[in-house]
C-alpha cells in the first residue's frame, strides 16, 4: 500500500477536468469504478471456478484426464469477451489520466481471441494465453504506476504480478497440454478475481461512507484510480 496520505491527488490530475468535479460527482465516480471492478472480479472468479469443475476427458484411466484444445479455446474466448466488455465499462469510469492502460487491456483482448480461434495445437494455445497474460500484466502495472500514490493502488500491482506469473509459467511450460494451461490460467484468474472484488467493494464502501459524512472528504480523496 502507498505511504502517501489518502487525500493527496496525482500530480497530473490537479490540472485535469476531474479536479473541477464536485464532491458528489467524485463519490459517484468512485462508486462506479468500484462497481465495474467488482463485476470484473466476479467474472474472473467464476471463470476460475468453471475451470476447476469443467468435465475432463478420460484418456487411459481415472488418473489420466485431458481437455481438448478447442474446448479450452472456447472457454478462454468466452471469458475474454466478457472481460473485454467489462473493461470497457471500467474505462469509462476511471479518470482520464488513467484511462489509456485500461483501454489497452481491452484492445489486447481482440488479437488474443483471434489467435485462440486459430489455435489447434497445445503449443499454439499456450502461446496465445502467455502473450495475452503478459500484455495484460504490463497494462495493469502501467495503471498502477499512474495511481500508485493513491489508496488501494496495490490492487493493480498484485493483479499485474499474478498475470505476469501466469504468463511466464505458461510461456516456459514446453510440455503443457490444454488442461494444464487452463488450470494455471484459471488459478490466476481466481486469485485476481478475489482481489478485484475486494477492491471494488472497498471503493464502493469508501464512496458510501464519504456520502454519509461529506465533511470527511479531502481534496482528491475519492480519486483512487
Amino acid at each position: 500500500m502507498s505511504d502517501t496520505p489518502a487525500g493527496t491527488p496525482e500530480p497530473d490530475e490537479t490540472a485535469s477536468t476531474e479536479a473541477t468535479q464536485s464532491p458528489a460527482e467524485i463519490r459517484a465516480g468512485q462508486s462506479a469504478r468500484g462497481t465495474w471492478m467488482f463485476a470484473r472480479g466476479a467474472a474472473a472468479f467464476l471463470f476460475g471456478i468453471v475451470t476447476v469443475f469443467f468435465p475432463r476427458e478420460q484418456i487411459g484411466g481415472p488418473a489420466q484426464l485431458a481437455l481438448r484444445v478447442d474446448t479450452a479455446d472456447y472457454l478462454l474466448i468466452g471469458y475474454l469477451i466478457v472481460q473485454g466488455l467489462l473493461i470497457l465499462g471500467f474505462a469509462r469510469a476511471v479518470t482520464t489520466s488513467a484511462r489509456t492502460p485500461v483501454l489497452g487491456e481491452a484492445v489486447i483482448v481482440i488479437p488474443a481471441i483471434i489467435f485462440l480461434f486459430l489455435a489447434e495445437q497445445p503449443g499454439q494455445l499456450r502461446a496465445a494465453v502467455a502473450v495475452w497474460a503478459l500484455l495484460h500484466a504490463a497494462c495493469e502495472l502501467w495503471l498502477w504506476s499512474l495511481v500508485r500514490s493513491l489508496p488501494s493502488s496495490s490492487d493493480f500491482l498484485i493483479v499485474g504480478g499474478i498475470h505476469a506469473l501466469v504468463g511466464v509459467i505458461i510461456a516456459f511450460g514446453d510440455d503443457m497440454g490444454a488442461l494444464t494451461v487452463i488450470g494455471f490460467t484459471g488459478a490466476g484468474m481466481l486469485a485476481s478475481g478475489v482481489l478485484y472484488m475486494l477492491g471494488g467493494y472497498s471503493r464502493r464502501s469508501l464512496a458510501r461512507k464519504s456520502a454519509e459524512d461529506p465533511a470527511a472528504d479531502g481534496p482528491g480523496e475519492a480519486r483512487t484510480d
